[in-house]
């Protein structure tokens, strides 16, 4: 099936610890839910009690660079009564972006790539590359990025991703920039190392990223590969060794 839609809500500093996003237009109970938090300061991001969210993984950037909290949250089998309500410790700035797939097998567990962390203070334009997944042929890749500016009035544009399409692409002018992009049902085995640039629109700043790769299982009955053979053709030895797979 496909990516069904997306959105992108900025929270602005002070407003409070909740980090509320809203529903992608046409989620229904059923659809597969990705929540990605990009926050300016170090805090513990937690999802909505008693909704399902579970947390994939974090992509957070450390010092020297400004510290960034970056979260990324599944529910696999929405009940279209969600709330997108996450809650922090802290009341700093955040980027929610929402992403409802359709069609997704609910059971089968997604694939994500280690985080790629970069801290250093890059100036324009940054070459963004995120790695550590092969995709099996059906399932959706999602790549999420972020980017922490250096200074609060900048704003960072993520150019093109080669085969993606821009699900949400996001600046907030304090602090933070936050993209998502997707390709739905690929064709084969999908990639270890995915690119793009991201460049200032606005600002004379610079800045550290991070972000993570996921695939999420086509929409078919029991896992995604039962095979031992096959699972090993899938992912090969030196796949997992240069990309960090973890399945």
């Amino acid at each position: 099936m496909t990516t069904r839609s997306s959105t992108s809500t900025t929270i602005a500093n002070g407003s409070g610890t909740a980090i509320t996003g809203a529903a992608p237009s046409g989620t229904t109970a059923g659809d597969r839910l990705l929540a990605w938090i990009v926050q300016d300061t170090a805090t513990t991001i937690s999802a909505p009690g008693g909704e399902g969210w579970t947390k994939l993984a974090d992509a957070n950037t450390t010092a020297p660079a400004d510290i960034q909290t970056a979260a990324l949250f599944e529910k696999k089998s929405s009940s279209g009564s969600e709330t997108y309500a996450f809650t922090s410790t802290g009341t700093q700035r955040a980027i929610i972006q929402v992403v409802a797939l359709s069609g997704r097998h609910s059971t089968t567990a997604a694939t994500v790539s280690t985080p790629t962390v970069n801290t250093g203070a890059n100036a324009t334009p940054v070459s963004v590359t995120l790695t550590g997944l092969t995709a099996a042929t059906g399932d959706d890749l999602l790549w999420f990025g972020e980017i922490d500016q250096s200074n609060q009035g900048d704003f960072w544009s993520f150019g093109s991703l080669s085969g993606f399409s821009v699900q949400q692409n996001a600046a907030n002018g304090d602090w933070i920039s936050s993209a998502t992009f997707n390709q739905d049902n690929v064709s084969s085995g999908a990639t270890g190392s995915l690119t793009a640039t991201a460049t200032k629109t606005s600002g004379s700043g610079t800045a550290s990223w991070s972000g993570l790769v996921v695939a999420i299982p086509a929409g078919a009955s029991g896992p995604a590969v039962s095979d031992p053979a096959a699972s090993s053709s899938r992912f090969n030895a030196s796949q997992r060794h240069s990309f960090g797979i973890r399945r």
